[in-house]
């Protein structure tokens, strides 16, 4: 079975209320290391069908999960997902997982909507 080298991010995009928690408002119970992986509000600088977007991103943690399956990073971002659906109504969440096979640099892309997983 050929491994990969793998990266996990979420994005979450959902309508710009004007009152959106700033990123640190998602630190809670995730370890302080992962804090700067969290970014966000990023507000869209224009409107789609009038309605101004914003995003939130946990970027990967710069391990391959199937070398060392790190829980941290797994379980913040799954809580992160999951204050988005709890404080963020009207925001969709992905989950990417994106690397290369080490032998050949072939790319790998996957794109999963977290109600889905």
């Amino acid at each position: 079975m050929t491994k990969y080298h793998a990266h996990e991010a979420v994005i979450a995009t959902g309508p710009d209320t004007g009152n959106l928690p700033d990123a640190g408002d998602f630190h809670t119970g995730i370890p302080a290391e992962l804090h700067p992986l969290i970014i966000g509000p990023v507000r869209a600088p224009g409107e789609q069908g009038g309605v101004r977007y914003a995003s939130y991103v946990f970027l990967p943690e710069g391990e391959d999960s199937w070398i060392f399956p790190t829980l941290d990073g797994d379980d913040a971002r799954d809580l992160f997902v999951q204050r988005v659906k709890d404080w963020l109504p009207g925001f969709e969440v992905v989950r990417v997982e994106y690397g290369t096979k080490p032998e050949s640099d072939e790319p790998r892309l996957h794109a999963t909507v977290w109600d889905e997983q």
